[in-house]
């Protein structure tokens, strides 16, 4: 399992169901950059994923959960993996 708080997302403009997005994991606390990654991902049905939403991706799937849900009520919404994650190397 790989994923983390979305921290930029990007949208594919000749293709408009494709979507890619970049992660990094909260360590103690903090977005840790050393091992942010990004993968293409279907755009969700009905939503959009935006910076602060969690995404994380397992097998040929990607999980996403909207920041705006309640923390007792947040669902893993499923998405079709598009390709393998790629480090971002953001920090050096």
């Amino acid at each position: 399992m790989v994923g983390g708080e979305v921290i930029g997302v990007g949208y594919c403009k000749s293709e408009p169901e494709k979507l890619r997005v970049l992660c990094a994991e909260q360590r103690n606390g903090k977005l840790d950059l050393r091992n942010a990654c990004y993968i293409w991902c279907e755009t969700p049905k009905g939503g959009a994923v935006n910076l602060g939403d969690s995404l994380w991706w397992h097998g040929d799937r990607c999980y996403w959960t909207p920041r705006s849900n309640p923390e007792d009520d947040r669902r893993d919404v499923p998405l079709r993996r598009l390709s393998y994650s790629a480090a971002a190397n953001l920090a050096r």
